[in-house]
């Protein structure tokens, strides 16, 4: 399903934040990002249907698509928008970038042009949410063989990711399938992860009550506020 930049205004972009008004946690929402045919579609399309689309249509603006799998006894839902890599659409893809707990930033194993890119995605992303974590996932790891080796190496991956503190770094196949289902699965725990870390500082802060003077109280004080408040 495509969408437009209208869309995004009341649409699931709109519903990915940590919580739901009842507490419970909402989609985890995901972007795809890379150059026009690194094969994002296909690295989404082969996680939903576990199946290989050769031929796909260009994602016009943004496409959207819900995935739910199991992280411990937790079901995360995550919310996945593959936006187009054409720059005739990055005037407004930003739009897509709000309340993005993860970016997917794609490149081919096979193309040391999209790799070129990387960094500006990553830039382009942590302008709007500093906090989106980031993942560098080089696509098309069939056409890598002994006599056609990639020509973007470990190393420098290992070296962008490192300088820009990248969350994670995949070698996958929407082919074969490679990496595709761990990639989203590391995604959803490190959320979880980060999401509950979140939860605990929040509730030490919280529980915490100063006196008069500024300082945690004691137990005897804890006690004497108890009896003034009840």
């Amino acid at each position: 399903m495509s969408v437009n930049d209208k869309d995004t205004q009341d649409g699931p972009a709109e519903q990915v934040a940590n919580r739901t008004e009842d507490g419970k946690r909402g989609p985890v929402k995901v972007i795809m990002l890379g150059e026009s045919s690194v094969g994002k579609t296909c690295l989404v399309k082969r996680l939903l249907t576990r199946s290989f689309v050769d031929n796909t249509d260009v994602t016009y603006g943004a496409a959207y698509a819900p995935y739910t799998f199991r992280v411990g006894e937790e079901d995360v839902k995550m919310g996945i928008w593959d936006t187009a890599g054409s720059e005739r659409f990055r005037s407004f893809i930003s739009t897509y970038f709000r309340q993005a707990k993860a970016a997917v930033v794609c490149y081919s194993l096979d193309d040391l042009a999209t790799f070129e890119k990387v960094r500006y995605w990553i830039e382009i992303v942590r302008q709007h949410e500093e906090s989106c974590a980031m993942y560098i996932c080089g696509t098309k790891a069939d056409l890598v063989t002994t006599r056609n080796p990639a020509v973007v190496t470990s190393e420098m991956v290992e070296s962008i990711a490192l300088e820009l503190t990248a969350a994670g770094i995949y070698e996958t196949s929407s082919k074969t399938g490679k990496n595709v289902e761990l990639l989203f699965q590391m995604i959803g725990e490190d959320f979880i992860k980060r999401a509950k870390q979140t939860d605990y500082v929040k509730d030490e802060t919280e529980s915490i009550q100063l006196t008069e003077n500024g300082a945690a109280p004691t137990p005897d004080e804890k006690t004497e506020v108890k009896q003034k408040c009840c």
